[in-house]
């Protein structure tokens, strides 16, 4: 039996979040959208950032013996749904940062300390987290799951010493890219084998010699965070910041895309939750005919769909949720739900943001109007994380068991 009711600590930090969003990034977010350049973009926002970090949000999963909260993946999604509600763009910065030392939970002791302690126990609030593993090639590479090497991730770390040596290569779309102190590296470093089994990530900071960081770009939607191109010129990386045994760690990504559909999802309701209610709001003051155009069947009617579409979206993410953080209790698969719960919200909030901005007429096309953000904030859903395409593909092949 599933039981999503938030205890009194959870109900406690999703008040304290709602009330930093709306205080803290609120008041600039209109500003920050408007800017030309997305680095200026970002360093308006680089101070709210860092009252983020400052306020624990940043080391939310990170375990309490290593200085961090210890909270899980429900934590996780209040964060990132009430951010979202605000701000998409930053709540995928926010989401990163949370979600990345998740992936170092099992390593050895070493690592551990030296990667989660200092985000965990930082008073300045620096510690941003990037994972940088997109390539040119696409973004669904790094989940290839065909047995031919030459398929998958294309940059390599080759054997080196004590360590692992790359020699060039390409990322693109890094969140984060150019204001993290922290990156994880997804590379070959079994490049005889096939991406399943020839992948690692690969630990470096903001300090290691060997790489670039390229253009920040100019996007449509998610305009407050940060997304960059990192070129890899020749870097050397010890192995001991090597994630998980050498080739294995395709099953790490996977834990990453179970974790960040939880992220995806929720910053998706925290968008629609606003585009219904700046929608709701303006219907019941908007007159037509003589009434308020929510009295008007189709326009309710339309009120209604966005708001069956919240609420099924709210519950696939809580269950996902709460099956990630109770494997042994949850009846179906984590790959499955994870998948559906992403491709799902990332539907649904273009549907819910669409249909705020009609029910806006002439006002939701115009620039500048909060409802024309929210669409275009709408739009990234569909691609990040993996297209829906790729998921739906992975969704079916789960069910032929052929995966």
């Amino acid at each position: 039996m599933y039981d999503y009711t938030l205890t009194e600590e959870q109900q406690a930090f999703k008040d304290s979040v709602k009330k930093f969003a709306e205080r803290e990034l609120k008041p600039l977010v209109a500003k920050a959208d408007a800017m030309e350049d997305p680095k200026e973009c970002w360093d308006l926002l680089a101070p709210v950032a860092k009252k983020s970090l400052q306020a624990g949000h940043g080391k939310l999963c990170i375990p309490e013996e290593y200085g961090g909260t210890g909270a899980g993946l429900i934590e996780f999604m209040i964060l990132c749904e009430e951010i979202g509600y605000v701000d998409s763009g930053f709540a995928l910065s926010a989401m990163v940062t949370a979600c990345a030392p998740r992936l170092l939970l099992n390593s050895p002791e070493e690592q551990k300390e030296k990667w989660l302690r200092p985000t965990g126990e930082d008073e300045t609030g620096k510690y941003i987290w990037a994972f940088v593993s997109t390539e040119p090639y696409g973004g669904n590479e790094m989940i290839c799951p065909l047995p031919d090497p030459k398929l998958g991730i294309h940059t390599t770390a080759v054997r080196d010493g004590k360590g692992y040596r790359i020699k060039g290569g390409t990322k693109v779309f890094i969140t984060n890219g150019g204001v993290a102190e922290v990156y994880m590296l997804n590379c070959r470093t079994r490049p005889d084998r096939s991406n399943v089994n020839g992948c690692n990530w690969l630990m470096f900071t903001k300090d290691t010699p060997g790489y670039s960081i390229g253009k920040y770009e100019h996007k449509v939607g998610w305009r407050t965070s940060t997304n960059t191109t990192i070129y890899i010129d020749d870097m050397w990386i010890p192995e001991e910041d090597r994630v998980g045994p050498e080739g294995e760690g395709f099953w790490v990504i996977e834990n990453i895309l179970l974790e960040n559909a939880v992220g995806i999802a929720a910053i998706s309701l925290g968008t629609m939750r606003a585009a219904y209610n700046l929608a709701l709001a303006h219907c019941k003051e908007r007159v037509t005919w003589g009434k308020p155009i929510i009295e008007h069947q189709a326009v309710s009617s339309k009120l209604v769909n966005m708001r069956m579409k919240i609420e099924a979206c709210r519950a696939l993410t809580e269950k996902l949720a709460w099956a990630a953080m109770n494997p042994k209790l949850a009846q179906d698969g984590l790959g499955k739900l994870a998948k559906l719960a992403k491709f799902h919200s990332a539907m649904m909030v273009q549907e819910v943001t669409n249909d705020a901005a009609y029910l806006f007429g002439g006002y939701g096309l115009m620039r500048g109007h909060p409802v024309e953000k929210l669409l275009r904030d709408g739009l990234p859903n569909r691609v990040v994380e993996g297209s829906i395409e790729a998921n739906q593909w992975t969704m079916a092949n789960y069910d032929l068991d052929l995966i």
